[in-house]
């Protein structure tokens, strides 16, 4: 059984439209793909963008931690050197009482109204800086304080951002394989029935062949048959000419038969007539003679 042309033509008419939507849908997720890749490549930026602020902040974290120590341990230096003046100012306070009864009362009391300025100034300072280093630890406890909440903060965020990340490139692969394997799918699929098509049709084609072929071979039967009967025609003509004439000839030779006879009977009928006649001819004669001889 041969196959239709025209179904052909329309089954690939059919694939071919299927290649044209495979490969609009195949464009559609390439497009995709690029906008989940620009997104990514912004995201990445971004991040990277978050990780410069974090190591910034990180180093300022850093730098006033070093601060915060060196406040410390300033702190701790001007406490210890705090400590070591009041004691010296008790110590000179027990040395006074020692050498009160070897002073006067008057030059006593002026030391010790000078020596209690001076404790009173260096106490004012040491407050003031102490003061300032306190304001200042606070500050940099401040910072330090800013910078984890940032560094917190940012982490959270980067981490969802990391999340966010890994599930867009999940669902990027995911698009992709799954477009990859149905446009691989639909082209084996494709393939396989371009395979059997082009067998179809070159089955078809040698079909034809052999059926233009054959065709071929039935025109040029049917011309040497053409004129096979044409010349059986015309030999037939010839021999019914012939056998016309046979038919006349015979026809004519039974007549000249037919006359032969005839003329053999009207021979014999006057050979007949001839004796008659002359049998009359001899009886007249006889006759005559008989009345010749009777008259006379």
């Amino acid at each position: 059984m041969t196959l239709d042309v025209a179904e052909l033509k329309s089954r690939l008419h059919k694939q071919s439209e299927l290649i044209m939507i495979l490969k609009s849908r195949a464009d559609s997720e390439m497009e995709n793909r690029k906008l989940a890749e620009c997104k990514l490549l912004s995201e990445l930026k971004r991040n990277q963008d978050l990780k410069e602020q974090l190591v910034q902040y990180q180093q300022k974290a850093s730098d006033a931690e070093i601060n915060s120590r060196v406040l410390r341990s300033n702190l701790d230096s001007l406490s210890f050197e705090l400590l070591c003046q009041t004691s010296a100012k008790k110590l000179g306070h027990h040395l006074t009482d020692a050498c009160i009864q070897a002073e006067p009362v008057k030059t006593f009391q002026d030391k010790s109204i000078s020596t209690q300025r001076n404790d009173e100034e260096c106490l004012d300072v040491y407050r003031d800086k102490f003061r300032r280093l306190s304001e200042k630890s606070n500050e940099l406890s401040g910072l330090i304080n800013q910078a984890k909440s940032f560094y917190l903060k940012n982490q959270k965020t980067l981490q969802i951002s990391l999340e966010g990340l890994i599930g867009l490139i999940t669902k990027k692969d995911n698009i992709h394989l799954r477009t990859s394997k149905d446009y691989h799918d639909h082209c084996v699929k494709w393939e396989n029935e371009r395979k059997t098509l082009t067998s179809q049709l070159e089955d078809e084609r040698i079909l034809n062949n052999d059926m233009r072929m054959k065709l071929n071979e039935a025109y040029a039967d049917k011309s040497k048959l053409e004129d096979t009967l044409k010349k059986l025609k015309e030999q037939r003509e010839r021999e019914m000419k012939e056998f016309n004439a046979n038919v006349r000839v015979k026809c004519l030779e039974e007549e000249l038969m037919n006359s032969k006879l005839e003329m053999e009977q009207m021979k014999k009928d006057f050979e007949a007539y001839k004796i008659y006649t002359k049998e009359l001819l001899d009886n007249e004669r006889r006759l005559n003679k008989e009345l010749r001889q009777l008259f006379n």
